[in-house]
């Protein structure tokens, strides 16, 4: 692929597939279960299993997380680390066995049981082995490609308590 050929465009994520299948857009780059969806409806296919990759950041980065305000969190301490121990207790019981959260993805966000068992799983991980400086090194990225307006130091974003 040519990138200079290429038109980068936002699209709002509840309409990605229908455009896809449209052929008002050629491909996107969206968290799952977008693409697994798109494949099991028979519209798209992988053009690169795992593209952060591509992106030299090998040592991993925070693609998602859960958060809270700073009034929440000043509000709410003890909600705050109860909350935070039972995402951790998740995230020990999905390393014992991968696959154990995948019935989870049916009950709760009403995924196909196809796009489910199908849908490749990230690796969830705690704040404590997050490498906190890949995660910059991607948010850098997207500010230098003008992403967003002002960079931010992320390293100073996380909750640890």
């Amino acid at each position: 692929m040519d990138p200079e050929g290429v038109i980068f465009q936002e699209v709002p994520p509840t309409i990605l597939i229908s455009a896809l299948a449209a052929g008002q857009i050629d491909a996107f780059f969206a968290p799952e279960p977008m693409g697994m969806i798109a494949i099991s409806q028979e519209i798209g296919r992988h053009l690169v299993v795992e593209p952060l990759g591509l992106l030299g950041l090998e040592k991993g980065f925070a693609g998602a997380a859960f958060g809270f305000s700073a009034q929440f969190l000043k509000q709410n301490p003890m909600l705050a680390k109860k909350v935070k121990s039972i995402y951790c207790k998740s995230v020990d019981l999905i390393d014992k066995d991968r696959n154990a959260a995948r019935p989870l993805l049916i009950k709760y966000l009403g995924l196909s049981d196809w796009v489910a068992m199908n849908i490749p799983l990230q690796t969830w991980m705690k704040i404590e082995t997050l490498d906190k400086e890949a995660t910059q090194q991607y948010f850098d990225i997207l500010y230098k490609e003008g992403a967003y307006k002002k960079r931010v130091d992320t390293t100073k974003l996380y909750y640890e308590n």
